[in-house]
């Protein structure tokens, strides 16, 4: 009886990873060389920016740039600074700095980033906004392996100062940042 329950249990691992694997595919195929962007909701009254591409380099070497939080300044747009103030393993409490609306604004915020758990192949480092002079300051990146030896990539930001914007300007910001994000990272690491 328990070997019937493990293997159900190992089958239907498989099974959802198997899946995974063929939904990051699949999504895969459909953008092509393109960087998809789109609004997510969020509990707050701006709104997510979401942009996913396909990134011409192995899983590890982009996992390699989005751990590397202290040189987020040298490859995100409008990062000024990002000073990684302690760490402990994949996790860190990281000073960032950003320029905004032409220069006429510095927003900052102390992030805690950190590694979380695997969604299935996919691999997930988010950051929490836990001081600053913003309202909201979410990030998160996927990072799924693909079958052909590139990797997919998901960023998702949030991003709303405390500023009087109307939230539709603000989450159309965090749409074009997270786009901006995504097309960096692929400057730096290689063109998918």
């Amino acid at each position: 009886m328990r070997t019937l329950v493990l293997a159900t249990m190992l089958l239907g691992a498989f099974a959802t990873s198997a899946a995974a694997q063929e939904t990051a595919d699949t999504t895969a195929q459909r953008i092509g060389d393109r960087v998809a962007a789109r609004s997510v909701d969020s509990d707050q009254s701006v709104g997510y920016g979401q942009a996913t591409a396909v990134i011409d380099a192995p899983v590890d070497d982009v996992l390699a740039v989005v751990l590397d939080y202290g040189n987020y300044k040298d490859f995100m747009p409008h990062f000024t600074q990002s000073r990684v103030l302690s760490a402990r393993g994949t996790s860190a409490l990281v000073y960032m700095q950003v320029s905004a609306f032409h220069d006429t604004i510095t927003l900052w915020a102390n992030m805690r980033l950190r590694k979380r758990a695997n969604i299935g192949d996919t691999q997930v480092v988010e950051g929490t906004m836990t001081s600053g002079n913003l309202d909201s300051f979410i990030a998160r990146f996927e990072v799924t392996p693909l079958e052909n030896g590139k990797t997919l990539v998901l960023f998702r930001l949030l991003i709303a100062p405390d500023l009087p914007f109307p939230s539709g300007i603000m989450t159309d910001e965090n749409v074009r940042n997270a786009r901006r994000v995504v097309t960096a990272l692929r400057g730096i690491i290689g063109r998918g």
